[in-house]
């Protein structure tokens, strides 16, 4: 049986702007990890502290923030590059 685990992450796009979501996967979101959502790649960088609005609120949760690789249309994902 596998686990499920959901990760709270900040996506930013290439034009800076960002959009929190939640990752649903088999595996553990650390920096460095490469995977697939809203039709874009993206890469896994840090651990931020919780934000709303660019401030940090004490008891918000903390996110990976992720920056976008390319779109899906480039091509599949080298899964080589995630080990």
């Amino acid at each position: 049986m596998k686990v499920i685990t959901e990760s709270l992450v900040t996506l930013e796009y290439p034009n800076g702007r960002t959009h929190e979501a939640i990752l649903t996967s088999t595996q553990a979101l650390q920096p460095g990890t490469l995977f697939e959502l809203h039709g874009r790649h993206w890469l896994a960088v840090k651990r931020i502290q919780g934000q709303r609005r660019g401030r940090i609120v004490p008891g918000t949760p903390s996110r990976m923030l992720c920056t976008s690789t390319g779109c899906l249309a480039a091509g599949p994902l080298n899964r080589q590059q995630s080990a």
